[in-house]
């Protein structure tokens, strides 16, 4: 491990010990109104599928409270790993394109690839499909209970690639008393919101939850060059029915919701860095835009058997979307060639997914914690992409390639744990896990017939070409976790891990027709490639003192990742074409290392003013990254931040009657990094501000949020090692939140 990584684990330690020491004494000097309120909630997790405070785990991991994510204006996978330690986004502009990077795992991302970080709603396995299947949605992050992020390998229990780790987001159960919610929003560029919940008892044992959410930005950042029409205006609608039910043995939950929703594409957000002035304008032909139909089902019940508990959980899940795209445009082609000015990229990605849990596990665990379950999961997908609009010689250029998924995955997973001592715990993890892949490419060319004279390229026939090739492969892994946890006092617990998951492999989806005469002619990468497997030790500590006042848990980690998935691509021109276009693809590159400290920090102070308190919230993680074997061997790891921190300062106080007023300031700072395996694209540093200030009243709430409040402009990615083009930050925007309980 690093030099200043043991250091900083040794100060680290070094602190811990010094204030679990102090305890005793320092325990008399907290004042009276903590006393008086109890000091701070405490946190629950359900990293190990059943609900346990967040100190007591064996694993690095924070919460949010819907609090907390309301009041920072965390409301997508962005803005949420913004808050995470080790946690970076590939960022293509729009919402629905990213995807997170944590702890090291997800750096190989393209069509068809699994995540290497678990996305979770409720549980159910949240990502699956192309256009938007790798992030969150709006609908995800609506009337939620609490997020649970929890770092390192956490495919044991959860699953589905869960390499890096896994995100579960919790969203609100029906209520077994009646009430009534709305919120508006309004901001920058038009920008209008409106969610309204209702929740309704409709008998002692049956409860009913309706929401509604609706969401649109008329205005936008980047225009239109000749007319000034905004090119990013936005509209979103969703509504979501729960149904719970609460027997004395038995319970369940039924939740349907669905949305709607359209907006900018890819194209929208990418400018050329030779023309700094277009940042935030284009000149498109084609309207870049993006929409989706989606909607989900998820089902969960309990049986409480007096010893044991049975839970079966269930998820239905469908999406229909589409992205358009300026493609000449998009590739920095001169608008001079007139046979390219129409050309453009329509894709289309219809999914859906069957999944279902069941497993038993005793209920009132002690000195034996046991869990056993199965899991199966299904995919089926069609994703085209068509490139269209080429005319007379450029119509080479033109193609359809399509591809159609069908994917079965059957895991079997079991928890035991023991109490070895009064203070010492050891708990084994196992998931057995078969993953099938069928896959079907069909992919549709152009060229002109032998002989074509380039008078006739114009005018003349094109011969059209048709690839199908059929693909059927078994993945299969075995997940594990082993973890030692030591409570030395209700204080401080540490903690020692073991773990390794897997992510599986899969197909590329557009195969090289290489024919050209400098290279040996024939395919340069393979379209299938093999699964990935991480290997993580981690050693942590948890502590929390003063009645939760302060809390700061440290986690250093040291993972392997075999056959890591690594993102590539090469450079194509089709016969008779003059324009080439770069296929990008996936492929394993080797072995890689990474070797971390992670820091998550919450106080809690008293302040000046009626009732005040400073609350300060903080994220550090220090990294090393290496490639160390494969063709980028000796280079550092692609999407991975050296430095990245996130700072929040909480300033609030009762006034004026009022519940609490509060003024919230948050810094991100991410230093260091490369986008490529090559390391020949450098990451831009990031010190994005984000000010939210409010009132909160016994059933009312106003906040206003400045993101971006030093308006500091990057580049999220970009397109090429040449850095001809990347995609632009948002600027600083504001809005304006009200919302009412009754």
């Amino acid at each position: 491990m690093p030099l200043n990584t043991i250091r900083l684990t040794a100060v680290a330690a070094a602190a811990v010990a010094f204030l679990s020491a102090m305890q005793t004494d320092a325990h008399a000097q907290v004042t009276s109104a903590t006393a008086a309120d109890g000091g701070e909630q405490r946190m629950e997790i359900t990293a190990r599928k059943r609900s346990e405070p967040l100190q007591e785990v064996p694993v690095a991991a924070k919460t949010f409270s819907a609090e907390a994510l309301a009041d920072e204006n965390v409301n997508d996978l962005k803005s949420l790993a913004a808050r995470t330690a080790s946690a970076t986004t590939f960022d293509q502009g729009v919402s629905f394109a990213s995807e997170v990077v944590l702890r090291g795992a997800g750096i190989g991302r393209a069509v068809n690839a699994e995540t290497a970080t678990g996305l979770y709603r409720n549980g159910a396995y949240a990502s699956g499909g192309n256009i938007g299947g790798r992030s969150f949605n709006k609908m995800d992050f609506f009337d939620v209970q609490r997020v649970e992020v929890m770092r390192g390998p956490q495919g044991a229990l959860f699953g589905r690639g869960a390499v890096g780790g896994a995100m579960n987001i919790i969203n609100v159960r029906p209520q077994f008393t009646a009430s009534r919610s709305a919120t508006l929003t309004a901001g920058e560029n038009q920008a209008l919101g409106l969610e309204a919940i209702v929740n309704q008892p409709l008998s002692e044992q049956v409860a009913l939850r309706v929401g509604v959410k609706s969401n649109s930005a008329k205005g936008g950042t980047v225009t239109d060059v000749a007319s000034g029409a905004p090119l990013d205006a936005e509209r979103f609608d969703g509504a979501r029915v729960s149904l719970a039910y609460s027997g004395k043995q038995f319970s369940y939950q039924l939740m349907a919701d669905g949305f709607s929703e359209a907006g900018p594409s890819f194209g929208v957000y990418q400018f050329v860095l030779a023309q700094p002035t277009t940042r935030f304008t284009r000149a498109f032909n084609t309207p870049a835009r993006f929409g989706r139909n989606e909607w989900t089902v998820i089902g969960e019940g309990q049986w409480d058997l007096g010893a044991a508990t049975v839970v079966a959980l269930t998820q239905l899940k469908g999406r229909d979307a589409h992205t358009r795209d300026d493609f000449d445009r998009f590739n920095n082609i001169a608008a001079t060639n007139a046979n390219l000015q129409s050309w453009e990229r329509f894709s289309e990605d219809n999914m859906r997914r069957f999944g279902h849990e069941l497993r038993v596990q005793n209920a009132n665990p002690g000195a034996l914690q046991w869990l056993a379950g199965v899991e199966f999961l299904r995919l089926e997908d069609t994703f085209t992409v068509d490139l269209t609009g080429a005319l007379a010689r450029a119509r080479p250029n033109n193609s359809i390639n399509t591809t159609i998924s069908n994917d079965t995955s059957v895991g079997w997973f079991g928890l035991l744990g023991y109490d070895l001592a009064r203070q010492l715990n050891a708990t084994l993890e196992l998931r057995q896990q078969s993953d099938r892949k069928k896959f079907r490419i069909g992919s549709t060319t152009n060229t002109f017939p032998t002989g074509t004279s380039v008078a006739l390229q114009d005018t003349g026939p094109v011969t059209t070409t048709t690839l199908t090739q059929n693909f059927d492969r078994k993945f299969d892994g075995l997940a594990k976790v082993l973890a030692l946890t030591y409570k030395h006092s209700r204080e401080l617990n540490a903690y020692l891990r073991y773990g390794e998951a897997f992510r599986p492999g899969g197909y590329n989806n557009d195969p090289d027709r290489n024919t050209s005469s400098s290279t040996p002619p024939g395919p340069r990468f393979s379209i299938a490639y093999e699964q990935e497997h991480a290997k993580t030790t981690e050693l942590g500590l948890k502590t929390e003192w003063f009645q939760r006042r302060l809390r700061m848990n440290v986690a250093a980690y040291r993972t392997t990742i075999d056959d890591i998935l690594i993102n590539a691509n090469v450079s194509t021109t089709p016969p008779g074409s003059s324009t080439s276009r770069v296929i990008q693809y996936i492929e394993n590159g080797g072995r890689s290392r990474l070797e971390g400290i992670e820091l998550d920090l919450h106080l809690n102070l008293p302040a000046p003013g009626p009732s005040g308190q400073l609350i300060v919230d903080g994220a550090l993680n220090l990294t090393d990254s290496l490639l160390t074997t494969g063709n980028f061997a000796g280079r550092d790891v692609p999407l991975v931040r050296p430095k990245a921190g996130t700072l929040g300062i909480t300033y609030q106080m009762k006034t004026f009657g009022w519940q609490r007023e509060f003024d919230n300031l948050k810094a991100q700072h991410l230093r260091g990094g490369y986008q490529d395996a090559a390391n020949a694209i450098a990451m831009d540093d990031v010190d994005i501000v984000n000010l939210n200030l409010g009132a909160r009243g016994a059933n009312w709430l106003v906040t206003l949020n400045v993101s971006n409040v030093n308006n500091y402009l990057y580049i999220t990615s970009y397109n090429n090692q040449q850095r001809l083009t990347g995609y632009t930050s948002a600027p600083r925007s504001w809005s304006l939140r009200a919302g009412v309980t009754f």
